[in-house]
């Protein structure tokens, strides 16, 4: 499946992009479960078996949206997984150019984004897990999640963010359910972006989503 509307962070690795192709890295880098808001997806040793029920339904897309620095709003991310997926948080890696403006939004919608996205690569794949950001055009950042597993049918695809299925299906039958559909009412009503399948094959699934950017005159 190619070109339809996704890489790995690191509990242990962050590499920070720099201008002259090169990377700096961070070897054993875990986040604190301190940095973790819990307001982002309830206390982590409250979460529920599946991952993609964790986030509460969005009731208000009316929040006020601020500055959201990925790297911290990351690291709390992964404070919250590595407490559901302790032997799997490692295989996730960020990697994030230097310069990166801050997204603009409401931080507690981006974090259930990135953790619903992160954390079903986590559940649903045994391998590396890769997040990348970078700015698409002045004013708005496109966010990417790699996993490296199987991939799922076309068919899965075409109807991945709809109100269908219950939670907690394996992803290759097209099944995360609940998860991704409140991904897609926060990117669209919240952001005012998009969230799609870029591709989806043998060597993995790629999702992307876009956020507006934070970006000085």
């Amino acid at each position: 499946i190619k070109e339809f509307d996704q890489r790995p962070y690191s509990g242990s690795r962050i590499i920070l992009l720099v201008s002259d192709g090169g990377a700096t890295t961070w070897p054993g880098r875990t986040p604190s479960p301190r940095s973790a808001p819990e307001s982002m997806c309830g206390r982590a040793d409250e979460m529920p078996e599946n991952i993609t029920s964790t986030c509460p339904p969005i009731r208000s897309f009316a929040a006020g949206a601020e500055p959201v620095d990925l790297g911290p709003a990351l690291d709390g991310v992964m404070a919250v997984l590595l407490h559901k997926y302790p032997e799997r948080s490692a295989a996730v890696e960020v990697a994030l150019p230097e310069g990166l403006p801050p997204a603009f939004c409401e931080p507690t919608h981006v974090g259930q984004v990135l953790t619903n996205l992160i954390g079903n690569s986590l559940e649903y794949t045994s391998g590396s897990v890769l997040v990348e950001a970078r700015q698409v055009q002045r004013g708005w950042l496109e966010i990417t999640v790699t996993d490296h597993g199987q991939g799922m049918p076309m068919a899965s695809v075409e109807t991945l963010f709809e109100k269908t299925g219950p939670a907690g299906r394996n992803r290759s039958q097209g099944g995360l359910g609940l998860g991704l559909y409140l991904c897609r009412l926060v990117v669209e009503r919240s952001f005012g972006g998009r969230i799609w399948v870029a591709s989806s094959d043998r060597t993995g699934t790629t999702f992307k989503f876009t956020v507006p950017a934070r970006v000085r005159p």
